[in-house]
């Protein structure tokens, strides 16, 4: 029966991929919700709007990381 060691582990890699399939469903129905609304909220605001929002949040965003950078590296510097 050398055969068992190598189906049993078939098995098992195939049920944590049906697994890992169902949970990549779910995560992308969730995505789609999220898309729909964004998509809603360009209607009411509209596109133009909303894009030079998100552009300024993307902006502060990456500010922010640029300060938190730049404090952790004088940070070290200090000890």
């Amino acid at each position: 029966m050398p055969t068992a060691v190598p189906v049993r582990a078939f098995c098992q890699s195939l049920s944590n991929l049906s697994e890992r399939l169902q949970e990549v469903k779910l995560e992308n129905k969730a995505l789609r919700g999220t898309v729909a609304d964004f998509e809603r909220v360009k209607r009411a605001f509209g596109p133009e709007e909303v894009e030079r929002v998100v552009e300024d949040a993307k902006r502060r965003e990456a500010q922010e990381r640029e300060q938190k950078k730049a404090k952790r590296k004088f940070s070290r510097g200090a000890r």
